[in-house]
């Protein structure tokens, strides 16, 4: 630490979205981020669907729901005690509303059965940033950016995920590790 407070470091991570990323390291001249939007809808439910803390994907692709989370799988202090918070992503920018909610529960129906019908909605909120658009060939998507001792990590530089967020920490940090 330096007497104003600042910090000497031999490397800098920025782990940020990509609208950060273009402000903070210009130098970069990282594209303009696209974004996918999602709504997402939160439920309580007596119980959850299934307990393993994965994402559940809807493998033929019809319907309004592209995944469900159990967030609470994860870890229960995001439920309310003796619930279960059931976490259901729509991608696009539908209309929010009585209308996709009432597709989204024919999709829980089908999924889940007759329980999905108990579920309680508590939130539904559109997100137009849920994902950066990965196209392919994009000069960005190698999970790893560096210029000297400054590097860029996010799901920006790789695919746009959860997964892609890891997958560019690692290879950030094995640069460093191999760096040294």
């Amino acid at each position: 630490t330096t007497s104003k407070g600042c910090f000497d470091a031999g490397h800098l991570v920025v782990a940020t979205d990509a609208n950060a990323a273009r402000r903070l390291l210009p130098d970069f001249n990282l594209p303009e981020p696209r974004w996918k939007s999602t709504v997402c809808l939160q439920y309580a439910a007596d119980r959850p669907p299934f307990r393993r803390p994965i994402i559940a994907l809807k493998g033929d692709r019809l319907g309004a729901i592209n995944n469900v989370c159990v967030s609470s799988n994860l870890a229960s202090c995001n439920a309310s005690r003796g619930k279960a918070l059931v976490c259901v992503s729509v991608l696009g920018s539908p209309e929010s509303g009585p209308s996709l909610e009432a597709k989204v529960q024919a999709d829980l129906l089908d999924w889940f059965g007759e329980d999905a019908r108990q579920w309680q909605l508590l939130r539904m909120e559109a997100i137009p940033r849920a994902l950066p658009v990965s196209t392919p060939g994009n000069p960005v998507e190698t999970g790893c950016q560096q210029s000297g001792p400054r590097f860029l990590c996010g799901d920006h530089t790789t695919s746009g995920s959860i997964e892609g967020a890891i997958i560019s920490g690692l290879r950030v940090a094995n640069a460093i590790i191999t760096s040294a």
